[in-house]
């Protein structure tokens, strides 16, 4: 009934890639059901179209988008277009604030927004998804923090900063999500031409470089302005030393790897050489 749906909870979510890869079932389906009559072909149609035109609603005027949304407007002065940069101070123990609204890279959620809005203006032939795919790789071109940790905060809050998201993921340089922020922006150069969108990698590069703790193998979290290695806890505090986190932290997240940074540095050098 209308007024059982009134009670339920109608919040989007891009985390883990949630809407996105619903949204491009659907746009797969779409191109095999084509311009079939059949109701249930007309309601998946309509499903697609609506989530496309929500998933355009919910970016920014940056070009991010929130982790969730509901749909509600936010206030242009507190979510304004400008570059990223370091918080002046910041808490030391997780605020336990809400961060819904934070510009979120983690888990890839940014990519696959631009992703699936390129997939659905190459299969519909819709020049405003492309358009918005676009923006968002606009958005990453601002979100790249200054030198000398030219690379990319796991998540920001409304005015581009490095901010808390849960009790273990404190303000910081991630190098997991830059990662994968750097082959974005490769990937809409080739998709575009437009040399914009890799001008700015060798600033990411050096920071990669300088930042390796042993050969090919890097933390996930330094430390705003020292560029330490820190870690998260679910007591909010931040750490310096893996052995200091709870049994569950040391293994139930990932604290130093690869994260692919090899592979998408030599990506960048094949791109650069061939064109």
């Amino acid at each position: 009934s209308a007024a059982e749906a009134a009670k339920r909870r109608n919040v989007t979510t891009f985390d883990d890639d949630n809407t996105q890869s619903a949204l491009r079932l659907l746009l797969a389906v779409g191109d095999v059901i084509k311009d079939s009559a059949d109701p249930r072909d007309v309601r998946i149609r309509s499903a697609r179209d609506y989530a496309l035109t929500k998933l355009l609603a919910a970016q920014r005027a940056n070009g991010g988008w929130p982790q969730r949304w509901t749909g509600t407007p936010v206030d242009p002065r507190e979510y304004p277009v400008q570059p990223a940069r370091f918080p002046a101070n910041y808490p030391r123990e997780h605020p336990k604030a809400n961060y819904n609204g934070f510009y979120t890279l983690n888990d890839n959620t940014h990519r696959d927004c631009v992703m699936t809005l390129l997939d659905a203006a190459k299969r519909l032939g819709r020049p405003e998804y492309r358009a918005a795919a676009l923006k968002g790789g606009d958005f990453l071109l601002l979100a790249q923090l200054p030198d000398p940790q030219a690379a990319w905060a796991q998540q920001y809050n409304g005015r581009l900063e490095p901010d808390w998201a849960r009790a273990f993921e404190p303000p910081c340089v991630v190098s997991n999500e830059s990662s994968g922020a750097m082959r974005l922006l490769i990937d809409l150069y080739l998709e575009t031409g437009d040399e914009k969108y890799i001008a700015s990698l060798p600033r990411a590069i050096a920071w990669f470089k300088r930042s390796q703790l042993s050969p090919g193998v890097w933390a996930r979290m330094y430390e705003i302005g020292t560029n330490t290695p820190i870690y998260g806890d679910r007591d909010g505090k931040i750490k310096y030393r893996i052995e200091d986190l709870s049994p569950e932290r040391q293994t139930g997240y990932s604290w130093k790897g690869a994260y692919g940074i090899p592979a998408v540095l030599t990506y960048y050098d094949e791109v650069k050489a061939t064109g």
